[in-house]
């Protein structure tokens, strides 16, 4: 039995259909297939290539790129060679890969073009443990001559002659590989502090992808479509691991920006979205019925209202009558099938979300679209997964049930708590924090509220340092009233506070793209974000449909005032992580001052900030911000 990601992967290469397409690429706009034998022949090039290099033993290889096999390829060499791949977000500016890079001492970086390339360069002096940078997009880079850059064909080149001249290399090295050893290191958040990073082993992988096969169909009749971050540990599982153990096909996007038009294109049977992905889709959805012909506004809001509300009774176990079936199959033959079919979803049979809260009113509304979307809870320390939904049990207010051998319960304190096969291995060069979160016993802290339901279902409130207390003790879940807010079409992202306040307010963006279209419906002229969200009109709107979400609230949840910030948040400002979780610490000093005026007596607040940009550039903003009461 295989006991290491790579030895799956010479597995598959070995079995009798090993000419079935383990993965596609689209290039051109034609989809160009690899085999597993081809992917394994991949695989040992650039291992052999690395060993000719001069890899060790436990050397740290670090790939930052995107969604591209040559970054999966260059994990599972690294690793079957005895290495360790370590997975860096193509996003981070140069003094953050540096700083994880002497971190994690890395001896090799993989990098996708020459915009990781110059980062890597600008920091060379800094990072004296790397000892080759390989790219295997040249575009850009014929000129370069630096001792330690190469390219990907002369790295495989390298791997190619090592094969001819020891065939038995390669598979010998792979053997060696045992089921406890770090396979990846990646990283955390980083929402509350410093990014810290995470081991975690090929048995941590294998337990993850084994427990959730118990719960939903993976095998190799699947299709997946890589395009959120490869140094994210979700998209490793399901894009790399979960591929070689089960043995559906991935599909890498032709880039970035048309990554939803692929996604539409293929319409994947298995799919991990983020939850800010569901919610732009969901507002899409809405705004595109808001902005149709009156007769189409009218059946596609009739359909999806009586769609949620039988979905609503399905979820609650309610007996449904002749008649409401009757109208669920009009509902779908007239309008959800259309719209499953415009965005990619009538195929999906495994469709999971996670990684930060989703609001209850997302998850009926995808639900209403005969979606099988499932919740999962867990953290990277704990390979993900921790509980999901079981068939059957799908409730929008819980995080579903355990999932394999994992073991979770709630402390005194109210934190959730877990242990089993699928807890890292510890923080790399940190013990310290190492024993913060894992105790003598081997109990995972998650840092995480929660709570279990009557049927044995587990409920995340919210980060425990994240709840707040008004003045007068009422307790409230920002994460609660933040997923409601963001259920509105015109709102991207929201950030509420009230500590020991007399009320709730909140700092919102709104999504430009849906509000620019509203804009030029009501034929309102604009130019920027910050020009947008200034428009009087706007307010106007947003208050509105804040008034209407503050009536789903309890009385002591509403939010009082808030303000339309004139920037996006953003992970080059440290506003938000690499995975787009909000930072309330960082944010709450760099708004201070506008924080401080919602809860005064001001009608406007001036906001002067300094705003970083992905290549090091420096600029200022400076703005007038109007308060709007609710």
């Amino acid at each position: 039995m295989p006991e290491t990601l790579p030895q799956y992967l010479y597995q598959k290469s070995k079995k009798a259909d090993c000419r079935r397409v383990a993965y596609r690429y689209k290039n051109l706009g034609i989809w160009q297939p690899t085999t597993w034998s081809e992917y394994f022949e991949k695989v040992k090039w650039i291992g052999l290539g690395l060993l000719s290099l001069g890899m060790e033993k436990d050397d740290k290889v670090a790939v930052i790129g995107g969604n591209r096999a040559e970054c999966f390829i260059c994990m599972l060499a690294a690793q079957a060679v005895g290495g360790v791949s370590v997975g860096i977000y193509s996003e981070s500016n140069a003094e953050e890969i540096a700083y994880q890079l002497n971190h994690t001492d890395c001896s090799f970086v993989i990098a996708e073009d020459q915009e990781q390339v110059d980062k890597l360069l600008s920091q060379i002096s800094s990072i004296s443990n790397v000892k080759m940078i390989i790219y295997f997009e040249s575009r850009g880079l014929w000129n370069y001559n630096h001792p330690k850059i190469m390219a990907w064909e002369e790295l495989e080149g390298l791997g190619k002659e090592a094969d001819a001249g020891n065939p038995a290399l390669f598979v010998e090295s792979l053997e060696r590989g045992k089921a406890g050893d770090v396979a990846l290191i990646c990283w955390t958040s980083g929402s509350t502090a410093h990014p810290k990073a995470v081991m975690i082993s090929h048995s941590n992988f294998i337990a993850s992808i084994r427990a959730f096969q118990e719960v939903v169909p993976l095998d190799e009749s699947g299709d997946y479509l890589s395009m959120l971050p490869v140094a994210w540990i979700g998209e490793i599982i399901f894009g790399l691991a979960g591929s070689i153990i089960a043995g559906y096909r991935v599909n890498f996007p032709e880039s970035p920006d048309v990554a939803m038009q692929n996604f539409r294109e293929i319409a994947p049977t298995i799919a991990l979205l983020p939850v800010a992905t569901l919610n732009s889709i969901v507002n899409n959805i809405k705004f595109r019925v808001m902005e149709s012909t009156f007769l189409k506004r009218r059946v596609y809001t009739k359909a999806l209202d009586f769609a949620i509300s039988y979905t609503e009774n399905l979820i609650a176990k309610k007996p449904i009558g002749l008649g409401s079936k009757l109208l669920r199959l009009i509902a779908f033959s007239t309008c959800i099938w259309r719209i499953r079919e415009i965005y990619g979803l009538r195929r999906l049979k495994v469709f999971i979300t996670g990684g930060a809260g989703l609001g209850p009113d997302i998850f009926r509304f995808m639900h209403a679209l005969e979606t099988p979307l499932r919740i999962v809870y867990g953290q990277s320390e704990s390979t993900v997964f921790c509980t999901t939904h079981h068939d059957g049990n799908v409730n929008p207010d819980s995080a579903g049930k355990p999932v394999g051998h994992v073991e979770v319960r709630i402390s005194e304190e109210g934190e959730i708590l877990s242990r089993g096969p699928l807890v890292f291995k510890g923080y790399y060069k940190d013990e310290e924090e190492t024993r913060n979160v894992l105790d003598e016993d081997g109990w995972l802290h998650s840092g995480d509220a929660g709570e279990w339901t009557r049927d044995g279902e587990l409920v995340v409130i919210d980060r425990l340092k994240d709840l707040m207390k008004l003045k007068d003790g009422t307790r409230f879940s920002p994460q609660y009233i933040e997923n409601k807010l963001k259920f509105c079409q015109f709102i991207q992202e929201v950030v509420v506070f009230g500590h020991e306040r007399d009320y709730i307010a909140a700092l919102i963006n709104i999504d430009m793209q849906v509000v620019g279209k509203w804009c030029e419906s009501q034929k309102i002229g604009y130019t920027t974000y910050s020009d947008i969200s200034a428009n009087k009109d706007v307010g106007k709107l947003i208050i509105k449909q804040v008034k209407e979400i503050n009536e789903s609230l309890p009385p002591s949840n509403r939010i009082k005032k808030f303000v339309l910030l004139p920037k996006e948040l953003d992970a080059d400002d440290d506003e938000l992580t690499r995975t787009k979780k909000v930072k309330r610490n960082v944010i709450y000093e760099r708004y201070k001052n506008v924080i401080d005026s919602l809860f005064s007596d001001q009608e406007q607040v001036h906001l002067d900030l300094e705003i970083k940009y992905q290549d090091g550039g420096i600029s200022s903003l400076s703005s007038g911000i109007v308060i709007h009461k609710v």
